[in-house]
């Protein structure tokens, strides 16, 4: 008790000292940057995000983006987990050897902790809406998680996790290991990258494919091949093809710049070859801005297909078999733009549901109660691709979220416009990169930023207190500030 009014008694003289106008010179301004940090598992701190320049992303008129969580962790893909009308649980995967858990539960800003330390390049993450599982892909295996949501809810309290192995068939490899994983939205089935282990080279099996496996682990195969890195997943809720983000190779002559193009590809079948490391594609228009389509086939100036020997043969024979056995991708994206994330954009439901899709397509925030966004009716049935940036290209390229329209099939481009830039600056430096995209249930997008270690939400038809591009964390600050100013009336009102 005494100790209480202790407490009041120095309030009360603070009270004093700022209504005498003095300053006191130890006391820190009051900054919407500095708040309290995000609490992970066992008492565990994430730091808070950075101060970015978020005024210098473009988005189409309406749109708005902001930081989600205010945490720094790594950040790559997500996964959508337990969604109802108390909270929102999303899971982050990275390349740093964490896994993180954001729980939204709308009553306060979304928080993130810590679920799963010391992996080996956790990137591919999915969950089971049927199960409530969490399955991770690392380099050799793949492991399930039970009590994720459970976990996350709690402050990621590690004691409510339990794994078991699902799979150690995957390749140990030094190059493009980090494994993309998605779960068949009609077969039930774990679908995982095996990439190239080189930037070019000869492939032999299992490299240079998209694997499948029952979730047991049974039944592991080959379901695509002939492809250098299938970056990231998703399904066409219609066709049932799977859409992949295909990441071409380097330094390919004769300017190593220009060629080949990086490619969105929808696989419409089980066993089909793409043609890697003999058949590459080059679309039409500006490298920056490739016109609507796959653009035209070429084949590799490098390396010439086993069948021919020591003796190549001309380029226009390769190219006519490139484009016999090849089917073309989607859309042709630029050289070396780097795509990762992959988000097919269903039309909004006429009510809002509690539960998204096993692969995010049609999970937002508020814990399940936040008003259900509508985006443009110009979006419903598109392809958003996270864009991570070229690392040699002169100048650079990507760094940003494109979108590709599709025709009535499902299988032709008929629109490639940029959604989302400005990571990338005009003298060619590059503040952030885009990775991961995820629906939540409100129709808002989440995406990753795994340079700064960040998430973003970008919304349609909100305000942020820094217009339609600003980061918002106005809301912490002055939420600090009126409790701030609570505190010192109620001090006036007990000692005067």
């Amino acid at each position: 008790m005494r100790a209480a009014w202790v407490l009041l008694l120095a309030a009360c003289c603070t009270l004093d000292h700022i209504c005498q106008g003095q300053q006191d010179p130890d006391a820190a301004a009051p900054s919407p940057s500095s708040g309290a940090p995000s609490t992970g598992g066992s008492g565990a701190t994430l730091p808070p995000a950075p101060d970015l320049p978020l005024d210098r992303i473009t988005l189409p008129p309406g749109f708005s983006i902001s930081l989600y969580v205010d945490a720094t962790f790594p950040a790559r893909f997500f996964a959508l987990g337990k969604t109802d009308a108390n909270a929102t649980v999303v899971f982050v995967s990275s390349t740093k050897g964490t896994v993180t858990a954001i729980v939204d539960t709308g009553a306060a800003s979304p928080r993130a902790c810590t679920l799963l330390r010391g992996l080996d390049v956790p990137n591919g993450i999915a969950y089971d809406r049927a199960t409530g599982a969490l399955f991770i892909s690392e380099v050799t295996r793949i492991t399930r998680y039970a009590g994720a949501d459970a976990a996350a809810l709690a402050g990621c309290d590690a004691s409510l996790l339990s794994s078991a192995l699902v799979s150690d068939q995957l390749p140990q490899q030094e190059d493009h290991d980090a494994r993309a994983l998605a779960i068949g939205p009609r077969d039930g089935k774990l679908y995982v990258t095996v990439a190239a282990p080189f930037n070019l080279g000869t492939c032999v099996e299992p490299f240079c494919t998209i694997h499948r496996l029952d979730k047991n682990g049974s039944n592991f195969e080959v379901f695509a091949s002939g492809i250098r890195n299938a970056a990231g997943f998703e399904w066409h809720p219609d066709t049932g093809d799977l859409l992949f983000a295909g990441m071409e190779r380097d330094n390919m002559p004769p300017d190593h710049n220009n060629a080949p193009d990086d490619v969105l590809v929808a696989v419409q079948q089980a066993g089909t070859g793409y043609g890697w490391p003999y058949c590459h594609w080059v679309g039409k228009g500006p490298p920056e801005q490739r016109q609507p389509g796959p653009g035209s086939i070429i084949p590799d100036p490098e390396i010439t297909p086993p069948q021919y020997g020591q003796s190549r043969p001309p380029d226009a024979t390769l190219a006519q078999r490139c484009s016999e056995q090849t089917p073309p991708p989607v859309q042709a994206l630029g050289p070396h733009v780097a795509p990762l994330g992959v988000l097919f954009w269903a039309a909004a439901p006429s009510v809002q549901s509690s539960a998204g899709s096993s692969n995010g397509s049609s999970g937002g925030g508020g814990g399940g109660a936040a008003p259900l966004q509508r985006w443009p009716a110009q979006y419903d049935g598109t392809v958003f691709v996270g864009e991570h940036g070229s690392w040699n290209r002169d100048p650079p390229i990507g760094y940003r979220i494109s979108n590709v329209a599709l025709s009535a099939d499902g299988r032709t481009a008929v629109g490639h416009t940029v959604f989302a830039q400005g990571w990338l600056g005009s003298k060619g430096s590059a503040w952030g990169r885009p990775v991961g995209l995820l629906r939540l249930p409100d129709s808002s997008m989440l995406v990753a930023d795994d340079k700064n270690g960040v998430v973003y939400r970008i919304s349609y038809g909100e305000k942020t207190g820094s217009g339609s591009s600003g980061a918002s964390r106005a809301a912490p600050a002055a939420a600090w500030m009126l409790a701030l100013v609570l505190g010192m009336a109620l001090a006036a009102l007990l000692c005067f």
